[in-house]
């Protein structure tokens, strides 16, 4: 993990500890594809959303459509993480069974030490469009 801010400076509370706690053991379950320890910090009534497509997932049914995957979870790297008390940000990178590398950002709300609610945005990484490199390269 790169990068993470807790709270505000110089005053983190017990709740943000907790929770970045989570977040951190969240992060590490997901850079190692364990699907079964994320799950278990996932609320019973827990939820996650996929706002570009329009899909939610209770749970069980996360655990199902991630379980039942076409080539396996993806790899997982964590980039940033930054938040405090009860709601975080976390930021992926995603590298497929193709090869082909997406960004995802994941906004995760805690409530009683588990997640709540998380709502992952994705993103396929692209290349710089030339006109913008040569645009840059001038202003060097």
């Amino acid at each position: 993990m790169s990068e993470t801010k807790v709270g505000q400076v110089g005053s983190i509370t017990m709740i943000a500890e907790r929770n970045k706690a989570i977040i951190d053991r969240y992060n590490q379950l997901s850079e190692a594809r364990d699907l079964d320890g994320m799950i278990e910090l996932l609320a019973v009534d827990g939820e996650v959303e996929f706002p570009q497509s329009g899909e939610k997932f209770d749970r069980d049914t996360f655990y199902l459509v991630h379980k039942n995957f076409p080539g396996g979870l993806p790899k997982i790297a964590v980039q940033r993480v930054t938040g405090r008390d009860d709601l975080w940000v976390l930021e992926h990178r995603l590298v497929y069974g193709e090869g082909k590398p997406w960004t995802a950002t994941t906004v995760v709300e805690l409530k009683d030490e588990k997640i709540a609610r998380m709502r992952v945005y994705f993103g396929e990484n692209f290349e710089v469009p030339e006109w913008r490199t040569k645009l840059l390269a001038e202003r060097k």
